[in-house]
């Protein structure tokens, strides 16, 4: 006879992560940090062991990215920072150093984990408390009707950036380009995301000072001249505002191929040719644009030659290959959505308008201007000699953006941080210190005394070097 017998089910064992593990790699992590903060921070210069790009670098955000790190408590502390530098864009370095030498003091002082747990969350309420209530002494209004005092925040924050290589010079001729971009994109269309308004561009090889902001988009266009200025003769359309230039964005391909279709499976038969049903339907797709008197395309991929003669003879400009980073900026200037899929019927939310549209060579650059003077929408040009130093420069303008989004608010304030030029009554210089390797932690003792060595026992997915 057979039996049926109980199965017995084995209980699951669970056990907590010694943290006392992780202590070298923290330490390693907390020089990282702390010798990258304060005016007199070091610049760090990244690399895989393996070869490849070479990065160099200051700033926490940039930082972070070039760290692959594996192990869970590192894990943790990183993307956390990464949370908050998406929150606030600013203080990473801040809390990254705070978090690993908080962790690392509690390791330190032997206290049981759930009672440093209970008393790190009554500072925390405690902490909150004062920097909410109006009597916090470091916090004050954010006075944007002020120009002094709006120059001198971008100037405590941009100041510290060592590695953009500013004197008070060129510190000030920033301060007062990205105070004109900002003041230029406020007004009563902008929203709480100043980085949809603002198109940065950057140029490789010239002087910081070279750098100027268009109101309006700046997009390159190759084909025309980069030494003579041409004239665009492009349709014009009447509108309730006077004469405008009528424009789509389109952001399919109409290279004349069916690549939007993606993974779709479809039957030909012997006697068509798809290529050419194709440009049948962009060709169908053109005159519809050319009826309507639309006097610019703007499209993100490719436009076959044949189109391009077909709209260029009927007065329609027609740029291509774009790319996705200016898309969002053209479609708030022209106030339009942009045309995702070739159809024949176009809905009037795709169309949009332009105020003018020129032709301009910057450094030796041809690109097209694009401007509506209703739409707050700015190009703003850097430039700078060096592509690590205008990769700084240009992660610190976008950070600064989203600083500057309180000013919209009646009530707005500003949080000040000691070790700036802010005008604030007391001030102490942040720490800097020398990062070595030190065998005990695991480290290479044959490396240059200029560099950490981040090796894979010590949290790290790759052996990097950091000076």
């Amino acid at each position: 006879m057979a039996h049926i017998k109980r199965e017995t089910h084995q209980q699951s064992n669970i056990q907590r992560s010694d943290i006392t593990k992780f202590v070298p790699a923290l330490r390693t992590l907390q020089k990282i940090v702390l010798s990258c903060r304060s005016p007199s921070g070091q610049i760090k210069v990244i690399q895989n062991s393996c070869g490849g790009g070479l990065t160099l670098t200051s700033l926490c955000e940039r930082l972070l990215k070039s760290l692959s790190v594996k192990k869970p408590v590192i894990q943790l502390l990183v993307t956390s920072t990464q949370g908050h530098l998406e929150l606030f864009a600013d203080g990473g370095l801040f809390v990254l150093s705070f978090a690993s030498t908080l962790v690392l003091n509690s390791v330190d002082s032997g206290i049981n984990s759930r009672l440093l747990a209970e008393i790190f969350e009554s500072f925390l309420t405690l902490t909150t408390e004062i920097c909410n209530s109006s009597d916090c002494s470091f916090i004050i209004d954010a006075r944007v009707s002020d120009l002094n005092f709006m120059t001198s925040f971008i100037k405590s924050v941009l100041k510290p950036k060592l590695f953009c290589q500013l004197d008070d010079h060129l510190l000030s001729f920033i301060s007062k380009l990205l105070l004109e971009v900002f003041l230029y994109s406020v007004s009563e269309k902008t929203d709480w995301s100043l980085q949809e308004y603002i198109y940065v561009l950057k140029i490789e090889g010239n002087d910081i000072e070279d750098s100027k902001s268009f109101p309006g988009v700046l997009i390159e266009a190759p084909e025309l001249s980069r030494f003579k200025k041409c004239k665009l003769n492009t349709t014009k359309h009447v509108s309730s505002h006077g004469q405008c230039i009528k424009c789509v964005v389109v952001t399919a391909s109409m290279s004349g191929d069916f690549d939007e279709l993606g993974e779709l499976k479809y039957d030909v038969e012997n006697a068509v040719d798809k290529d050419e049903e194709c440009l049948k339907q962009l060709t169908q797709f053109c005159e519809v644009l050319i009826v309507n008197k639309v006097g610019l395309l703007l499209c993100q991929k490719v436009v076959h030659p044949r189109l391009k003669l077909q709209l260029r003879g009927s007065g329609v400009v027609v740029v291509d290959r774009i790319g996705s980073g200016p898309i969002k900026y053209l479609t708030k200037l022209v106030g339009a959505n942009a045309i995702q899929s070739i159809e024949m019927v176009i809905p009037m939310t795709s169309y949009g308008s332009l105020a003018n549209l020129d032709h301009v060579i910057i450094q030796r650059r041809s690109y097209l201007h694009l401007t509506h003077p209703h739409t707050p929408v700015t190009s703003l040009i850097l430039c700078h000699q060096e592509e690590q130093q205008l990769l700084e420069l240009k992660l610190f303008v976008l950070d600064m953006e989203e600083l500057y989004i309180p000013a919209h608010s009646a009530n707005s304030h500003l949080f000040i941080r000691h070790g700036t030029d802010f005008p604030w009554p007391h001030r102490h210089s942040g720490m800097a210190h020398h990062v070595g390797p030190n065998k005990d932690d695991g480290y290479n003792n044959d490396c240059a005394d200029s560099y950490v060595v981040l090796n894979k026992d010590d949290g790290y997915n790759d052996d990097c070097a950091v000076s």
